[in-house]
């Protein structure tokens, strides 16, 4: 289940269980009502199964060049 936390006098952040069991967080919410409100989205988006980590969507430096250097490659044969 998602929570908030009060991070400063101005800001709040949104904590959530993440599927292999550690836990992420989306920051920067000016409000308490913004951070509730985007954490009672994060679960209801769970139960509908929508749900989108977004920490899931990262990608190291070293695997991104290794995409793009086989993109590169592909390119470069077409002669694009």
């Amino acid at each position: 289940m998602a929570w908030i936390e009060k991070l400063g006098p101005r800001s709040w952040r949104v904590r959530y269980p993440r599927e292999d069991g550690g836990y992420g967080s989306a920051s920067g919410f000016a409000t308490r009502k913004a951070a509730t409100d985007y954490a009672n989205e994060v679960e209801a988006d769970r139960r509908r199964g929508t749900w989108l980590d977004p920490a899931a969507a990262r990608i190291t430096v070293a695997d991104w060049v290794a995409v793009r250097a086989e993109a590169k490659s592909i390119a470069d044969g077409l002669n694009c």
